[in-house]
């Protein structure tokens, strides 16, 4: 990458970081944390910034399809998890937390957020308080170790009110 001039690598990490917590989610050759911040440091070193991409909303399939973390969904089985569920940010910032160690020093770190289409289909209303709070939770533990947060725009392509709620630091990054 580095060769290239490329200053950023941004791994998808759904299901691709051991997370210690639950680590049935992973894939069996996921990445352990010393794998994860032994690449931080080997990015580093010449110059690119690892930029770790854990889906936060949508996209959960891999973490909703077990028992355990199944009653996080927004619907029954179902791929997004319920911004309204106190239990779903008990499973989301140790993650978080959990990967920014790992990882290391890193100017950003993106949390997804994209295709939040079954939000208000189920226990929670469709609103842009509603997607914008979820951010900033989320946005609030990654910018705790020194990263700026990181989400897709097509949410707020969707719904435009929604930018006025994040918090600025925040990061959009078009999703087209």
């Amino acid at each position: 990458l580095a060769s290239l001039k490329v200053n950023g690598w941004s791994p998808y990490m759904e299901q691709v970081f051991a997370d210690p917590t639950h680590p049935y989610v992973a894939f069996p050759n996921a990445l352990s944390a010393n794998e994860f911040h032994e690449l931080a440091l080997y990015a580093k070193r010449y110059h690119v910034a690892l930029i770790p991409q854990q889906q936060t909303f949508a996209h959960m399939h891999e973490a909703l399809k077990y028992e355990r973390l199944a009653n996080l969904a927004e619907l029954p089985h179902g791929y997004l998890v319920a911004a309204s569920d106190p239990a779903t940010y008990a499973y989301l910032e140790p993650l978080l937390r959990a990967e920014l160690a790992a990882a290391g020093p890193t100017p950003f770190f993106h949390i997804g957020a994209d295709e939040p289409l079954d939000l208000g289909r189920g226990r929670t209303p469709r609103t842009a308080q509603i997607f914008a709070a979820h951010v900033d939770r989320l946005g609030a533990v990654v910018s705790a170790r020194g990263a700026r947060p990181m989400i897709w725009d097509d949410a707020i392509q969707q719904d435009p009110s929604i930018l006025s709620l994040i918090p600025k630091r925040t990061v959009i990054v078009t999703f087209h």
